[in-house]
């Protein structure tokens, strides 16, 4: 009997060793949940953030992109004008040469005719006298 209660004694506190390293590990494992818990909202916290971060970055460059989109709009209209008014002026600027260029060819005509009209009017001009002979006493006829 003795030997029996030996062996229940041993066996109850072989369970009661069982039982504690049991609920030590049903605590530990508790706060290791705990733990991984709280770790958890922490990382979803920090998510939460940084999506609300990159939400309003993602707003801030929205509302760029319509602005230089609108820039970019005016620009190519501008550009458009400036290019037309750009054609309008080289058109001009060919005509204004062409007309140089015609005023130059009459101008260059004129002097040529000019200076021909001279020479024949000195061709067909009495030579005038000299100065030396009109100093010169005149003498009369009788």
């Amino acid at each position: 009997m003795d030997k029996s209660r030996a062996s229940v004694t041993e066996i109850a506190d072989r369970a009661a060793a069982a039982e504690r390293r049991g609920l030590l590990d049903v605590d530990q494992e508790r706060q290791a949940r705990a733990k991984s818990e709280k770790a958890l909202e922490g990382v979803r916290a920090q998510a939460a953030q940084t999506e609300e971060r990159l939400r309003s970055d993602i707003q801030a460059l929205s509302e760029t992109n319509a602005r230089l989109a609108s820039k970019v709009d005016t620009l190519e209209a501008a550009n458009r004008q400036t290019s037309a008014k750009l054609e309008e002026n080289v058109a001009t600027a060919e005509g204004l040469r062409e007309q140089l260029r015609l005023s130059q060819d009459e101008a260059a005509r004129a002097k040529t005719e000019a200076h021909t009209l001279q020479t024949v009017i000195q061709q067909l001009s009495p030579v005038p006298p000299s100065p030396a002979a009109a100093r010169a006493p005149r003498t009369r006829k009788t």
